[in-house]
């Protein structure tokens, strides 16, 4: 059940941190805000540092659940043309960056100067893992570890990069234009992982 004095809580810092260095927001600050007492304020977070580490964990824990779920589907493409694997790799791609714009006030927020926490670094680190340790169950047998590593690099750090560099710009292209810039860069090592899996093109 939705915490409703949380959510306020929340909804006042992110709004605070907007424009205010975190350093300099107090508790009172914070509480005024969201129309809540100091001691509602401590009942349910310790100080700003665990509203803010709240906050993180929360955004992340719901963009792996993405992550997951668009990642896994990789195994489940049966039809052996390049045209199905691009229409999957879309829908998924897609499902992804819809996350990050429908989330992307949030996320201008905790990228900002004002912010304590290097959420791109996360985000980096959320690419990794989701790739690095979903993929090589389905393509492992395959390749050499070697030869798929070099593979997953490439994806993962390109794939960040080009999300990556879209927050850092506010977010100017659409989501779109992203979905299709990330498509045509992984769908050339997708192909090449299907074919090593037994896919014809």
């Amino acid at each position: 059940m939705l915490d409703e004095k949380r959510r306020l809580i929340e909804e006042a810092f992110l709004e605070l941190l907007h424009s205010h260095e975190f350093r300099s927001i107090r508790i009172s600050d914070i509480a005024a805000k969201a129309g809540v007492s100091r001691v509602t304020f401590y009942k349910k977070f310790q100080n700003k540092e665990d509203l803010l580490d709240s906050i993180v964990e929360d955004f992340l824990a719901e963009m792996t659940l993405v992550f997951q779920s668009n990642v896994v589907f990789y195994e489940q493409v049966s039809a052996p043309s390049l045209e199905a694997i691009r229409s999957n790799l879309t829908v998924r791609v897609e499902n992804v960056i819809r996350f990050f714009w429908e989330n992307r006030k949030k996320i201008e927020i905790l990228t900002s100067q004002n912010s304590d926490i290097d959420l791109l670094k996360y985000v980096r680190n959320l690419f990794n893992k989701q790739l690095k340790g979903n993929l090589p169950l389905i393509f492992s047998v395959n390749f050499d570890p070697q030869t798929l590593t070099q593979y997953l690099d490439y994806l993962s750090k390109g794939n960040y990069l080009i999300i990556g560099t879209w927050i850092r710009k506010n977010f100017e292209e659409s989501p779109e234009e992203i979905t299709e810039i990330l498509v045509n860069t992984s769908l050339p090592i997708f192909i090449e992982l299907y074919q090593k899996k037994g896919l014809e093109h």
